[in-house]
């Protein structure tokens, strides 16, 4: 199920391009905060044309990262009389989620000089996931996948002849799961909700990309 919807966004991208000479590229940055981690840094690049004033369609490739360390102090002292302290870290994860979106958006005009921005994704992403723990010796990596969307609203500003500013409220919705042995005679798997709220601004730079 999930091949074919990306076999089918991809086509219909290639399609659409054709018929478009406008070409735009996005660069976003902001914060994402899933259900089952911790809220991280969340950027994005789409390349896409524009089908008429108001339509533009695109492929985005995005990336969300968080990195959280646990540490703790273990001795103060004096250092040529300077005060030091000495911290270990006794844990350390890193998760980095990469979706891939085939994208619409709509530019609606609010006023003369700034704009209504709407956007819908449908992909598919790619989540890897590994944490050491120091001080039970253990260290292990987890890589999960599956099919995503998105959803976003904000507004938009011209701020040059081919340039505009923008900022948004996104909705990121995916659970990248992995198979598991069958347990108890059942087939099973493993899933990370990535399901939350988000937060970026951006510039949209037109004339520029493929």
């Amino acid at each position: 199920m999930r091949k074919p919807i990306i076999i089918i966004s991809i086509v219909l991208l290639s399609i659409s391009l054709g018929f478009s000479q406008i070409k735009y590229t996005e660069i976003k940055a902001g914060l994402l905060k899933p259900a089952d981690a911790q809220a991280g840094f969340l950027g994005g690049l789409q390349l896409g044309r524009a089908v008429d004033e108001s339509v533009g369609i695109g492929l985005e490739f995005g990336v969300y990262h968080k990195n959280f360390n646990k540490e703790e102090k273990v001795d103060s002292s004096l250092a040529a009389g300077l005060p030091t302290t000495t911290i270990i870290r006794t844990f350390e994860q890193n998760t980095w989620l990469f979706p891939i979106f085939f994208n619409i958006q709509y530019l609606g005009q609010i006023t003369k000089g700034l704009h209504m921005k709407v956007s819908a994704g449908l992909g598919y992403e790619f989540l890897w996931a590994n944490y050491r723990d120091f001080e039970n010796r253990r260290d292990k990596t987890y890589f999960f996948s599956g099919f995503a969307w998105n959803v976003g609203a904000g507004v938009s500003l011209p701020i040059g002849r081919a340039s505009d500013l923008f900022g948004e409220v996104i909705y990121h919705g995916g659970k990248p799961s992995k198979s598991e042995k069958d347990i108890n005679g059942f087939p099973a798997r493993t899933e990370v909700n990535m399901n939350g709220l988000g937060a970026r601004i951006g510039v949209r730079l037109y004339n520029f990309g493929f």
